[in-house]
């Protein structure tokens, strides 16, 4: 009997542990990843008024004057991370060598629309900055080894997004 207690609370345990480690997976590979930062375009306001939301997508490039005929399904971006914290994107066919790329992801990866979470009560002014084209906004964009992404921090005018909405709504 109480073999098969002990038994239970091993399963039962199971989920958390899964749970647990594939965060501890996934902040492994933040952790490690390339940092990018990347503009962002395309807001779709209404879904700050029914949700908690902000759907966008990436302002990359999709022509390469050195490449004029990409098949974009097939092409990838190629991060290069330049001197003094500079970064060049560039697009590139499929078929040409990535040897000079810092990281890669496949445009059908990056191609789209994506979301960014923004608590509720600050959804209205940053619908009102987007709305009224106060701001220029841009992501960073987490590279893995393994051509894998995640969107790290949102930025307004090159600052953090709480930075910007908490400070003026603490002075209103």
């Amino acid at each position: 009997m109480k073999a098969q207690f002990s038994l239970f609370k091993l399963f039962a345990l199971l989920p958390f542990i899964g749970i647990a480690l594939f965060l501890a997976h996934t902040q492994y590979h933040v952790s490690t990843g390339s940092v990018y930062r990347v503009k962002i375009k395309g807001y779709d306001p209404r879904d700050l008024l029914h949700g908690r939301y902000l759907r966008y997508s990436f302002d990359l490039p999709t022509r390469n004057p050195a490449h004029k005929h990409i098949f974009l399904s097939k092409a990838n971006y190629c991060f290069i991370q330049l001197p003094n914290n500079l970064q060049r994107i560039d697009i590139m066919p499929y078929e040409s060598s990535l040897d000079g790329c810092s990281s890669v992801v496949k445009h059908s990866k990056l191609k789209g629309s994506h979301k960014y979470f923004i608590p509720e009560k600050y959804a209205k002014d940053l619908e009102n900055k987007l709305r009224d084209n106060q701001v220029s906004t841009s992501v960073d964009l987490i590279i893995t080894k393994y051509q894998n992404f995640t969107v790290g921090q949102l930025y307004l005018n090159d600052q953090p997004w709480e930075d910007l909405l908490i400070k003026s709504k603490s002075t209103k």
